[in-house]
């Protein structure tokens, strides 16, 4: 037989009377807990303080070329600064940067970069593509040293503009260049 419900509640809800019963009161949580919150909040943090980065002869460069000859590779370093300074570094040639390593990368020949040391420090440059642009040549008569245009020589001739035809003094017409006819092949005759 089977108790009624009543009493099946009541059995049930017994061990958990027993455990309220003999449980503490709830204590006041102190403040100090909180106090993390209050001190290590992002906005009343102080900022940390800026790590000094030391500056190497190395960053005023960029990579300028690579090339694997006998021996290591051969290296040509571009200074950002003096853009027309370039350093050849080649295995066997003494000089103060060293090719420490060269990694290839997959994306094409200018995502090559160079671990270069100097100094006991080193540095992973790679290609500035504002460095390799070609520079366009200068327009305009030829300069000397102090910047003034160089006069034409004595005694030497000075090209002319082609002759033009004149047929009287109202009617003056320059020469018309020859242009070439287009080459037209007939198709062949059946």
């Amino acid at each position: 037989m089977c108790p009624p419900p009543d009493a099946m509640k009541a059995l049930l809800l017994f061990p958990f009377l027993a455990v309220v019963a003999f449980a503490d009161a709830p204590q006041k949580v102190p403040l100090t807990r909180y106090i993390q919150l209050w001190s290590d909040s992002p906005f009343t943090r102080k900022p940390a303080p800026e790590q000094i980065v030391e500056s190497t002869p190395l960053d005023d460069y960029a990579l300028g070329g690579v090339s694997p000859v006998d021996g290591g590779y051969f290296v040509i370093l571009l200074n950002r600064k003096k853009p027309d300074e370039r350093i050849i570094v080649q295995p066997g040639q003494p000089s103060e940067f060293r090719v420490l390593e060269v990694r290839h990368g997959g994306e094409g020949p200018l995502s090559t970069t160079v671990l270069v040391s100097s100094g006991g420090k080193s540095k992973l440059l790679g290609f500035d593509e504002k460095l390799l642009a070609l520079k366009s040549a200068p327009t305009g008569k030829p300069q000397g040293k102090s910047g003034q245009p160089v006069p034409p020589a004595q005694g030497v001739p000075v090209p002319q503009a082609p002759a033009q035809v004149q047929q009287g003094a109202a009617t003056a017409t320059p020469q018309q260049p020859n242009h070439p006819r287009p080459r037209v092949i007939p198709p062949p005759q059946r």
